[in-house]
């Protein structure tokens, strides 16, 4: 009789169990959501070349010199992207990794471009997220003589 009345015994502590590993992490600052919301656009509109609208992303330091990168991409163009690991460290300041597939019109050779992501979310403004980006250095150091 003992053993019959153990699965009924341990059938509420199982199922609770069961509902908190199928438990998931809530944000309820839409803190998340809105940072890779906006990150993932952010790099659609790099890998698609549309500069000007991504420089609406970028801290407002760093829009003129970001601005000047479209100049010097030339015949490259972007064929895919791949989001790293997102790295949090703290609140409101986050880095991620993408690796942009790039290639040369002129001489179809493709070539893997990093871009370093380092968001920041504004003080005093709800989930709204700039980057300071290395996108200038990576496209001055891989310019068209590489492809």
């Amino acid at each position: 009789m003992r053993l019959a009345a153990l699965p009924r015994r341990l059938g509420l502590p199982l199922c609770l169990l069961a509902l908190g590993c199928g438990a998931t992490f809530v944000d309820p600052t839409g803190r998340q959501e809105s940072l890779e919301t906006t990150q993932k656009k952010y790099t659609e509109l790099v890998r698609w070349g549309d500069l000007q609208r991504a420089s609406a992303y970028v801290d407002p330091e760093l829009r003129e010199e970001f601005l000047v990168v479209a100049e010097r991409l030339g015949d490259l163009r972007m064929s895919d992207f791949e989001i790293g690991e997102i790295q949090y460290a703290g609140e409101d300041e986050v880095t991620v990794v993408v690796t942009y597939r790039a290639w040369s019109q002129t001489t179809l050779v493709e070539s893997q471009l990093r871009e370093t992501q380092d968001w920041t979310r504004e003080k005093g403004l709800k989930n709204v997220w700039t980057v300071r980006t290395d996108l200038p250095a990576v496209v001055a150091a891989h310019g068209p003589a590489r492809f």
